[in-house]
């Protein structure tokens, strides 16, 4: 149980549901059987993908597939903020630890104007991200959500409910300042949602290629592959003190990051005639050594999300938590000291 656990709190930190009722006013249909099975999304005939298409193609060509890339993670960036209030339902699968487990859920969107003399920007974009486990003899359940305010993170095992927090209006400037910066603190805590996680992978990794995916049938959904790896300059950010600089430059040698750390990342960006840009699948790889090509990419998780609705709004108290009966954990001062050392001592 400790494993699959552990299996649960990765999963959160990279990406992604209370269950409540409405009667949505709009429906998307389920893309799930449009979009390839995980195992098989990555192109593992040219392995690892992004590196080889790198390393073989015209600086040009490069340069062209990386700009184009950023352009559509930008647009999709973009229509997100400005997307009416949603939800969607979320499958992850898991591949780690030996083991593959799959995890259902639901995300939530919302935004509301800001509170007048607070700090922060004039609209808040609220987000909340459920999932459930399958367990013995209850179901662990975990919440993480952003009301505006404070990032919660809610666990439930066993009817035991183990509540933390961080308090934004105290770190203010801090916030304020991380822009452009290695990754937004509400994407490290994984309570971000999708718009900080986009932006996350944005900053902190480079996009070489952006690939045309046609849809499996005439009335399908096409859409646009971007992959990319870290930085390396995010790499020395991030694992400053974890990993001796020689294996960073003048190459990454994968096999010596810390051995939860994705090493490279798939987005699977979808159009039809509701939404331009929407992320349905977001894929987290590891490259391990191969004796022919010497690094593959192996699959980690992927979320997927699909079944979106509209219902026009979403109550305020979907993005907040009941503190009944919980002693919660404030772990503001830990989210402080951890960004400020990056920001203040940034490694050169």
């Amino acid at each position: 149980m400790k494993r699959r656990l552990g299996i649960l709190g990765i999963v959160l930190a990279a990406s992604v549901w209370l269950w409540f009722s409405y009667q949505p006013q709009a429906t998307w249909t389920s893309i799930l059987q449009q979009l390839p099975a995980t195992e098989s999304s990555a192109p593992r005939s040219r392995v690892p993908a992004w590196t080889a298409n790198w390393s073989t193609a015209s600086e040009a060509a490069v340069s062209e597939q990386s700009q184009s890339a950023l352009t559509w993670l930008d647009a999709t960036i973009d229509q997100l903020e400005q997307i009416p209030p949603f939800t969607a339902k979320t499958r992850m699968d898991i591949h780690l630890f030996e083991d593959t487990l799959q995890v259902d859920g639901r995300y939530q969107q919302t935004k509301v104007q800001g509170m007048a003399g607070q700090a922060g920007e004039a609209v808040r974009h609220l987000y909340r991200w459920d999932f459930e486990f399958a367990s013995e003899p209850e179901p662990i359940r975990t919440s993480q959500m952003f009301d505006g305010r404070f990032f919660y993170s809610l666990h439930i095992n066993s009817g035991e409910r183990l509540l933390e927090y961080v308090d934004l209006y105290q770190v203010p400037q801090i916030v304020d300042r991380q822009e452009g910066k290695l990754a937004p603190p509400s994407a490290w805590a994984g309570t971000g949602g999708l718009v900080k996680i986009l932006q996350h992978a944005r900053s902190c990794f480079e996009f070489h290629q952006c690939e045309s995916v046609a849809p499996p049938t005439p009335a399908g959904m096409p859409f646009q592959v971007l992959r990319g790896q870290w930085k390396v300059e995010a790499l020395k950010q991030l694992l400053r003190g974890q990993v001796a600089p020689h294996h960073l430059e003048p190459e990454i040698i994968w096999d010596r990051l810390p051995k939860q750390l994705p090493h490279a990342v798939e987005i699977w960006i979808g159009s039809d005639e509701h939404l331009s840009k929407f992320p349905y699948r977001l894929m987290f790889y590891q490259y391990v050594e191969d004796s022919q090509t010497k690094w593959k990419p192996q699959l980690m998780f992927a979320t997927t999300l699909y079944e979106l609705e509209f219902p026009g709004e979403l109550p305020i108290e979907n993005f907040q938590v009941d503190t009944t009966g919980v002693q919660p954990i404030e772990l503001t001062k830990d989210y402080y000291d951890r960004i400020r050392m990056y920001l203040t001592y940034p490694v050169e």
